[in-house]
């Protein structure tokens, strides 16, 4: 296929460009309820999301740790070093590292005339709390990509935001 799509191109018959990874889907069979699946599939993500939470707040216990982060690295899969490393941030320096505070949160600058319009025009794109903040933060969705959102000047305007902080105030 890979070959395939690259003699096109070499022809000129297409043009290609890397795009973003997704998980797609295949409904193999019809789900008994529409709700059901919704639901089910709602959980879901909600189950992924907190679980790539937890995955990142324990690389930043690796990275805070005090002590060796090799030997807590090894520890991690079940293997024992008897010695620190030597070269790991605590090795070197000989301090725990921290990473700095997030900020208080505070009154995002936005253009909620703007949002409110395009909320109004994209519903099912913007139409909940969460996408509108997703949308602000710049990460995309297949409703504002279908929608072509991501082009939109506020798209990722509040990316250097905490999420938490873009979804209180969206």
């Amino acid at each position: 296929m890979v070959k395939a799509l690259g003699y096109l191109e070499q022809q000129g018959l297409v043009e290609l460009k890397v795009a973003d990874v997704r998980q797609r889907f295949t409904l193999l069979e019809q789900p008994p309820s529409l709700d059901e699946l919704r639901d089910r599939l709602a959980e879901r993500f909600d189950r992924r999301e907190q679980s790539e939470a937890e995955r990142i707040q324990r690389v930043v216990a690796l990275v805070e740790r005090d002590g060796c982060q090799v030997q807590s690295l090894v520890g991690y899969f079940g293997e024992t070093r008897a010695d620190p490393c030597g070269h790991c941030t605590y090795c070197l320096t000989g301090a725990a590292q921290s990473l700095p505070e997030p900020g208080t949160a505070r009154a995002l600058d936005l253009d909620r005339t703007t949002l409110d319009e395009l909320t109004a025009e994209h519903p099912t794109a913007l139409g909940t709390p969460r996408q509108r903040a997703r949308f602000l933060c710049g990460l995309t969705s297949p409703a504002t990509t279908k929608a072509k959102l991501s082009r939109h000047a506020l798209f990722g305007a509040l990316a250097e935001q905490r999420f938490a902080d873009v979804l209180a105030q969206s």
